[in-house]
């Protein structure tokens, strides 16, 4: 797996990766959710990490890696401008 990019809100968390074409999205998303939210609540705070059911997944060709790798990096400022691309940002819990 290569982390392209990152960016956390309050209630979200975005990234970017690559991941080898053998591994499938679900997989990879459960070992995120898992490891992570391990080590946060071993780790970093007495606040209990908890994520969300589901999650919104895609895969990119090369043309529309750098510019899904830059939106990610400026989501918070698409957030706060309103500029962010709706189709990119809304899950159906």
């Amino acid at each position: 797996m290569v982390l392209r990019s990152s960016d956390s809100l309050l209630r979200e968390l975005s990234f970017e990766a690559s991941i080898p074409p053998h591994l499938a999205i679900a997989e990879f998303v459960k070992k995120i959710k898992g490891s992570s939210s391990h080590y946060w609540n071993q780790n970093l705070s007495a606040d209990k990490l908890y994520w969300q059911e589901g999650y919104g997944g895609f895969s990119l060709g090369s043309k529309q890696l750098q510019q899904a790798v830059d939106y990610v990096k400026n989501q918070k400022i698409h957030h706060d401008q309103g500029t962010a691309i709706a189709s990119l940002e809304i899950a159906d819990h």
